[in-house]
C-alpha cells in the first residue's frame, strides 16, 4: 500500500491508490486494491489514450492528489504495453519529465507533441539499453536551505550541487513566491546563495500540481511567520497537509486553519519554549521501571540474581542510576542541592546498595560531577559511571 507521510484522505491519513488501479485497467489489466496491497493480473497490456486531467480534483486548476501518481503509472505502463498510447496533459514536474527522458534512453519510442506524449510500445523487451542518468538535486532540500538562509543564517548561505540550475527551473513557482516575500537568492553555476532577510513581506500562496509543490508549503508558512502582515496558504493537492501547524503554534507562531487554507499572522516567529519552572517533582529523575517491585519501593534485585543477569545492559544502567538518584529518596538525598558526599553516604537502602556495589563489576564505579541546573541552586550533583 502507499506509504509516506499521513497526508491523504483515507483512514489514518492513508494515501490513495485508486488512480493506479484505474490507469492499469485502461491498459487492459485486471487490478484491485485490498488491505494487503495492490493486486494486478494481465495477459498483455495494450496501448490506449488517456487525458490525465481526468485524475485531477480541479480540471481548471490542473491539481489534485491523484494527478502525479496517475501520470507516472501511465508512462511506465505505456512503455511496456503493445501498441500506441497517447497521454495528454501530463504533470509538468521533473519526476514526470525526467521519467520521459529516461524511458526514451532505455529504448522506448517516445515523442512529445505539444500537450501530449505519444508512446509507441513494443512490449517490455523494448527496454534493453543500459542507461546512466543524473537526477535533479532534491527540490525540497533546496527550499529547506533557502528558508534556513533567509530566517536563521547571520550571513549569506551557499548551497552547491551539480545541476542545481535544473532545480531552480523546477522551483520557478517557489522562487516567484520567495521574490514576492523579499527573499534574495543569487543563482550561479552549480551554486546558489540565500541571503538573510531583513524584512519579509506577506504573501497569498496557492499550492497546486502545476505550481508550488505541496512539499514546499510548510517552509513558506515558516517564512510567513517572520513576515510583517498576514499571509494565506491555500492547499489544493493534499488539502489536509497542515500537520506542522500545532508544532509552530507551540513555538509561539500565530496561525489558524481556515478550511483548506492556513492563515499566518506575522511577525510572530517561532521561538524555543522557555524552561519550565523547576520543582523537585519536575527535576527529580524518574524511578526505574525495569522491575515493577523496585519502582514501587522494593530494594533492587541482587546482581547475583537471575533477574539481574537476564536484564539488558541498558536496563541495568537505568536501574543503577535510579538507585543513586531515585525521586523516592527524601530530605537531602532527594534535594538537587545535596552534595555528592551526602548522596554516597546516605542511609537510603538504594544509595547504600549502590555504594556497596561500587567496587564490583556491575554497576561500574561512580564518580561525581557538578553541572548547572535549571533550578535556583547554583550547582546540582550528577553522577556518571567512570567506566
Amino acid at each position: 500500500m502507499a506509504g509516506g507521510c499521513q497526508i491523504g484522505d483515507g483512514p489514518g491519513g492513508r494515501r490513495p491508490v485508486e488512480q493506479y488501479v484505474s490507469v492499469l485497467e485502461r491498459f487492459g489489466a485486471s487490478a484491485r486494491a485490498s488491505a494487503t496491497g495492490l493486486h494486478v493480473e494481465a495477459v498483455s497490456l495494450r496501448g490506449c489514450e488517456i487525458d490525465l486531467l481526468d485524475y485531477t480534483a480541479d480540471r481548471a486548476l490542473k491539481s489534485g492528489p491523484l494527478y502525479s501518481g496517475a501520470c507516472k503509472m501511465a508512462l511506465l505502463t505505456a512503455a511496456v504495453a503493445h501498441g500506441t498510447s497517447v497521454l495528454r496533459n501530463l504533470y509538468p514536474k521533473p519526476d514526470v519529465t525526467d521519467l520521459v527522458d529516461v524511458l526514451a534512453a532505455l529504448g522506448a519510442d517516445v515523442e512529445v507533441d505539444g500537450d501530449a506524449v505519444v508512446v509507441r510500445g513494443a512490449g517490455p523487451n523494448a527496454l534493453r539499453r543500459d542507461v546512466t542518468t543524473t537526477l535533479v538535486p532534491d527540490l525540497i532540500e533546496v527550499v529547506t536551505w533557502i528558508t534556513a538562509g533567509a530566517v536563521l543564517a547571520g550571513s549569506p548561505l551557499a548551497v552547491t550541487a551539480p545541476g542545481i540550475d535544473r532545480a531552480v527551473r523546477a522551483l520557478a513557482p517557489e522562487f516567484a513566491v520567495l521574490r514576492a516575500m523579499g527573499v534574495r537568492v543569487d543563482v550561479g553555476q552549480d551554486r546558489l546563495v540565500a541571503h538573510p532577510a531583513d524584512r519579509l513581506r506577506p504573501a497569498d500562496v496557492t499550492v497546486a500540481s502545476h505550481g508550488v509543490f505541496s512539499d514546499s508549503q510548510p517552509f513558506l508558512a515558516l517564512l510567513a511567520a517572520h513576515a510583517v502582515g498576514t499571509s494565506r496558504i491555500t492547499e489544493t493537492v493534499w488539502t489536509g497537509r497542515f500537520g506542522y501547524q500545532d508544532g509552530l503554534a507551540a513555538l509561539g507562531a500565530d496561525l489558524r486553519r481556515d478550511g483548506a487554507s492556513l492563515v499566518v499572522r506575522g511577525p510572530v516567529p517561532p521561538r524555543s519554549p522557555p524552561w519550565p519552572r523547576c520543582t523537585r517533582a519536575t527535576c527529580a529523575p524518574r524511578p526505574c521501571t525495569c522491575w515493577p517491585r523496585w519502582a514501587s519501593g522494593a530494594p533492587p534485585p541482587s546482581p547475583a540474581s537471575s533477574t539481574w543477569r537476564a536484564a539488558t545492559p541498558t536496563c541495568r544502567r537505568r536501574c543503577a542510576r535510579s538507585a543513586r538518584t531515585s525521586p523516592r529518596l527524601s530530605g537531602a538525598d532527594r534535594c538537587p542541592t545535596a552534595s555528592p558526599t551526602a548522596l554516597s553516604s546516605s542511609t537510603s537502602p538504594r544509595t547504600s546498595w549502590c555504594a556497596r556495589r561500587s567496587s564490583s563489576r556491575w554497576p561500574p564505579r561512580a564518580t561525581p560531577t557538578t553541572t548547572t541546573s535549571c533550578c535556583a541552586s547554583a550547582a546540582t550533583p550528577r553522577w556518571r559511571p567512570s567506566g
